[in-house]
């Protein structure tokens, strides 16, 4: 019940900065943040993007992808900014961990308090 909640709540945030679920990438994201939640150790490395890999049946560069296009999608309509920066010069990875800290710093969440 915890989860569900949870991940409405996610997904709210991420439309709130304007991403759209009709994009794989939206959905990418959304399951990488709550998997960063769950296990803050994954935070900082690359292993998101071999977990979201295994529970979609992908490569990582089609995760890789379907993020960047989210945020790209986003940028475009002018929604997505990241404390008055936009997040289109910097890395896919960094601008998940963003995404992540934004949540983070929005919610005062950390997964099982």
């Amino acid at each position: 019940m915890l989860d569900n909640k949870l991940s409405g709540c996610v997904r709210s945030y991420l439309m709130d900065i304007g991403l759209d679920f009709s994009n794989y990438g939206s959905i990418f994201i959304k399951e990488g943040i709550m998997y960063m939640l769950e296990k803050a150790d994954i935070v900082y490395s690359k292993q998101i993007y071999e977990k979201l890999s295994l529970e979609y049946n992908k490569e990582i560069d089609t995760i890789k992808k379907g993020i960047r296009s989210s945020i790209n999608n986003a940028l475009l309509r002018g929604l997505l900014k990241y404390e008055g920066n936009t997040l289109e010069k910097i890395s896919t990875r960094k601008a998940l961990v963003m995404l992540y800290e934004g949540f983070i710093k929005k919610y005062g969440y950390v997964y099982g308090y």
